[in-house]
């Protein structure tokens, strides 16, 4: 039907409907589109990859709830404080402050937002008051399903993808139900989680005025665990008979083949959404189906490195499969190596059904353009993160950020701390570090673009004295640098910019600052200036910069400049205190020049840093 629905509609539809079908612990391996070592039967994920435009390149965090906050937010897990699973050790929630899709997508116009079966964006016990989270939080007008983990709800102990706590909440309040196949002795789709949340969502989507446009998001739980034999109705007959019939719990160890048998019953269910929504809906419904994160370290196939699947950062526990299919989509049938995030959906959501400028989570970078005008990704890097606790102090953290070819993971207060960059195009596997052995100049530019990236990502101090903030039109030659950088130097570089790397405070208070853009004909003296506050007049020249830390001073963390870079680790020291302290790196700069030849010394921006 989808097929015959493309097929009578051009590809620039006025108006725009969007169905989210976010798939959980589905890698890549588990799709014949991805040529997955034996996938699992999905017929109706084929022919959405056959009708839409399939992305090689797209990425979502390690785990379930990140990556859903993400695409609930369009920012960044170190921004929304979700790195990990809320669970009941360490309960945590999406703070209602966090703007949401309902928010920010086209304020004040008719759409309706609604979203079915899985939130996870709270720790839910079936106790505590969690069950209006989707709608207090994030205003979704409708929500249908259930809080977290199938199983995870303390209250109802023995749950499963039979037997489950049903949410049921509008603008009123929810309506709780337990639906329970084992009661009833029926474990058909009667019952089963991921074909009752489908249910909800045609019967809601196929309620609606016709008149209102929509933005639905569909989260089906399976083949997330527990690993559970599947209806016998929406898998084919050689399926169903390689398992016991249902309730049946796979055994530790044969995890496999009732997750790939839970992907096909999936895969039925949402052929059957794509017959039951109303035609006129489902002709101008573009439809987003990505994956979470990566498959299960249970689920893997032998010959992958369960090492590498769902909870790492490696290829196989962020690379997630993601289609774009419907009247938008300009080249049906092909393929896309433009770098995608979850965190993306968001802005792309927008620009299908939005009009104006995107006010959305300012991560989000829309990838509309690729499969509406077959035009190049916007990114040039991607970014996925793991941490631990949930908040805003994790002691434990895991980043990535991939390019083109290469792919940096850094890993801090975990047992295995350290780098590792892997050449993605010569080892796909990711088995080979390439910082263990001499880097080739291609490997150290791919190195040092990833590693300023990531700093750039996590800045957690502000910078003054630069361009950016309009400070540096007095620079003493007419000589302002860079955006976040000093007043340049003859050598046009830009001026030297200081940048905050890192800060610890336990158990030692100290900080690590990184100075670039000296000229790579010299080596200058290189040192940290320390100030309590900002000069309480103009900026004060300083040779060929300006000076804008006040009095008193204090010199910290010399060094010399070595390939236009520095690096400054120090600790805060008692002159500083414990509050709010200002710095910028003052430089000699031998033998050249702008104004004082006497002086022949510069400085990069400032930064401040809260100790």
């Amino acid at each position: 039907m989808l097929a015959l629905l493309l097929g009578l509609l051009p590809a620039t539809t006025p108006q725009n409907d969007v169905l989210v079908i976010l798939l959980d612990d589905v890698g890549k391996d588990l799709l014949a589109v991805y040529d997955g070592p034996d996938p699992a039967y999905t017929p109706n994920i084929d022919m959405l990859a056959s009708e839409g435009r399939v992305y090689d390149r797209a990425y979502a965090n390690p785990l379930c709830a990140p990556s859903r906050a993400c695409l609930a937010t369009g920012r960044y897990s170190f921004r929304t404080g979700i790195g990990a699973t809320p669970g009941p050790f360490a309960p945590f929630t999406l703070d209602p402050a966090e703007q949401c899709i309902p928010e920010f997508i086209a304020p004040g116009e008719n759409i309706a937002f609604q979203y079915f079966s899985k939130w996870h964006l709270v720790h839910s016990d079936g106790i505590d008051d969690t069950d209006r989270h989707p709608y207090d939080a994030c205003f979704y007008e409708r929500f249908f399903g259930h809080m977290g983990n199938i199983g995870s709800e303390s209250s109802l102990p023995g749950t499963d993808h039979y037997f489950w706590r049903a949410v049921d909440l509008t603008e009123e309040g929810p309506e709780v139900s337990i639906l329970n196949a084992y009661a009833a002795d029926n474990f058909t789709e009667t019952f089963w989680s991921t074909s009752i949340c489908k249910d909800q969502l045609v019967q809601r989507l196929n309620g609606l005025d016709p008149t209102r446009r929509a933005v639905t998001i569909w989260a089906p739980v399976a083949p997330h665990a527990p690993f559970q034999a599947p209806p016998v109705t929406l898998v084919s007959a050689e399926t169903a008979a390689s398992l016991p019939p249902p309730p049946a719990i796979a055994p530790v160890g044969q995890e496999r083949p009732y997750a790939l048998a839970m992907l096909e019953a999936l895969d039925s269910v949402i052929g059957e959404a794509l017959d039951e929504i109303a035609e006129d809906r489902l002709a101008q419904t573009t439809i987003i189906l990505m994956g979470d994160n990566g498959t299960s370290q249970r689920v893997v196939h032998p010959t992958l490195d369960p090492d590498h699947a769902k909870t790492t950062l490696y290829e196989l526990g962020i690379g997630v499969p993601l289609i774009v299919v419907g009247p938008t989509v300009e080249s049906r049938g092909s393929r896309d190596d433009a770098l995608v995030h979850i965190v993306d959906v968001p802005a792309t959501i927008y620009d299908l059904m939005g009009s104006g400028s995107y006010a959305g989570g300012e991560d989000s970078v829309s990838f509309y353009n690729t499969f509406v005008f077959n035009a190049p990704g916007l990114r040039s890097t991607v970014f996925a993160e793991r941490f631990d606790p949930n908040g805003m102090s994790p002691d434990a953290s895991i980043r990535a950020v991939v390019g083109p070819r290469y792919k940096l993971i850094v890993s801090e207060g975990t047992e295995q701390d350290g780098e590792e960059l892997y050449d993605l195009e010569l080892d796909p596997d990711e088995t080979n570090n390439l910082l263990l052995d001499q880097l080739t100049s291609a490997e150290r530019e791919g190195y040092r673009t990833l590693r300023i990236e990531l700093r750039r990502l996590l800045e957690r101090s502000d910078s003054f004295c630069d361009g950016a903030d309009g400070s540096l039109a007095a620079c003493p030659c007419g000589n302002a640098g860079d955006a976040d950088s000093g007043c340049d130097l003859q050598q046009s570089t830009g001026g030297v910019r200081l940048e905050f790397e890192a800060q610890q405070t336990s158990p030692l208070n100290r900080a690590t600052m990184l100075g670039s853009g000296f000229p790579s004909t010299s080596t200058p003296a290189s040192i940290v200036i320390r100030a309590p506050h900002l000069d309480d007049a103009a900026p004060v020249v300083f040779g060929d910069g300006l000076r804008c830390v006040g009095l008193p001073l204090a010199r910290i963390s010399a060094t010399i400049a070595s390939g236009g870079v520095s690096t400054h680790t120090f600790g805060h020291g008692s002159m500083a205190g414990v509050g709010t302290t200002f710095y910028q790196l003052w430089f000699r700069n031998v033998p050249v020049m702008f104004c004082d030849p006497a002086a022949a010394f510069n400085l990069s921006n400032g930064r401040v840093l809260v100790w």
